[in-house]
């Protein structure tokens, strides 16, 4: 079929939510003290709004759609200190100054792969992904007055040191929290789909897939597709400055992992040695291997 270029998952607030949380926060102004930090973050909740869930190149009532929609939604909540990892990562809050922070200014972080370290044999026959990862990147936007958001372009330090722990710390995390392993075998799983279908391995072997590609006998959109969730907000006090972060999204793009300055061939034929190693050599017209 076509080829799904993109593969991801974003949650963003509504430009209508963004402008009436504007508002309210110029309506609070400066006159807040700690006593009235219970209602800031309702004000805030409730001016924002739910947020809109947005997927693009997969199923959104698959099991793929809930894993990056449950780990988008759960690394914001890490990021802005409502949720403990295990493995100790420290939260973009507790690195942040409120002096260096704008009040319109919004941290965004997604997932992405390690798009380094993929070789192939020299029949293009078999591939390997040789160093699996994922990434967490951060991007800083500004909300306008009417709710439109802008990039500014800036370095945010507290967001570069929380999302370069995250990546650094990834494998340990994703061996101790369920959602953050399967996300990395997704991404595993969408760079070799990706090789199958740019080498058109279906198609060589004269496959259509009759039963594995009808959603009518094998089904995989077994769930109920995610389309709102609540916003995420915390206040946090700095001396005499409230902090309320706002709690992005993932995004896989496994065709960038197969381009040439990503891949390395396999000239020594470690690859072919495990390709012939996987299974019998010798098998009768129609047989599977594992018959």
């Amino acid at each position: 079929g076509k080829p799904a270029r993109v593969i991801s998952v974003s949650i963003d607030p509504t430009p209508e939510g963004l402008q009436r949380m504007q508002q309210f926060l110029m309506r609070v102004g400066g006159r807040a003290g700690r006593g009235d930090t219970l209602q800031l973050v309702r004000g805030l909740k409730e001016n924002l709004g739910l947020q809109t869930v947005s997927i693009e190149g997969i199923p959104a009532a698959s099991h793929f759609a809930r894993v990056l929609v449950e780990a988008d939604y759960r690394m914001k909540l890490i990021g802005i200190g409502l949720e403990q990892l295990p493995v100790p990562v420290r939260s973009y809050v507790s690195r942040t100054n409120p002096v260096t922070v704008s009040a319109n200014s919004m941290e965004r972080w997604y997932f992405q792969p390690n798009y380094d370290g993929v070789s192939v044999s020299e029949d293009n026959l078999a591939m390997r992904i040789n160093e699996r990862g994922v990434q967490l990147v951060g991007a800083n936007e500004r909300v306008q007055g009417d709710g439109a958001r802008v990039g500014t372009g800036r370095v945010n330090r507290a967001s570069q040191a929380f999302t370069k722990e995250f990546t650094e710390k990834y494998n340990q995390i994703a061996d101790r929290v369920r959602v953050y392993a399967e996300l990395r075998q997704l991404i595993d799983l969408s760079i070799a789909a990706a090789y199958i279908h740019e080498q058109d391995f279906y198609g060589q072997a004269n496959w259509d897939m009759p039963v594995l590609g009808d959603e009518g006998k094998v089904s995989v959109q077994t769930y109920t597709a995610p389309e709102k969730v609540e916003t995420a907000v915390n206040a946090i006090w700095r001396g005499n400055t409230l902090m309320t972060p706002l709690g992005g999204g993932v995004n896989v793009q496994p065709r960038i992992a197969l381009k040439k300055d990503h891949v390395t061939i396999d000239t020594e034929g470690q690859h072919v040695q495990v390709k012939h190693s996987s299974g019998p050599d010798q098998l009768a017209p129609g047989q599977w291997w594992w018959d």
